[in-house]
């Protein structure tokens, strides 16, 4: 998930699945592992989230505070920290973490 460091609001995703913030800041790119998950595990099949379709649309769309925060596997976030978003913090779990910005 990405956020803005200074909005430090969300602390990973059980604040989602127990309604301590709601889903339509939240960004998911569409036909990934994230958003089956989200699907099966959160919104219970709802489209209640901003599907993404590359990432540069992610990466514009929290700048522009159009979302808030992006669902991500771990894998890819991990590379997006380390090389392309370098001012990103991962939160969460292993399975689904989350990138700051």
């Amino acid at each position: 998930m990405a956020i803005e460091k200074s909005k430090y609001i969300i602390s990973g995703i059980d604040d989602l699945k127990n309604g301590r913030i709601p889903f339509n800041p939240i960004g998911i790119s569409e036909g990934t592992a994230a958003e089956d998950y989200h699907l099966r595990k959160i919104s219970e099949g709802t489209l209640n989230y901003h599907r993404l379709i590359s990432e540069k649309v992610i990466y514009d769309s929290l700048l522009a505070y159009i979302i808030d925060a992006y669902f991500v596997d771990s894998g890819t976030a991990e590379y997006f920290t380390n090389n392309i978003y370098c001012n990103s913090t991962l939160i969460g779990n292993d399975y689904m973490h989350k990138i700051y910005i």
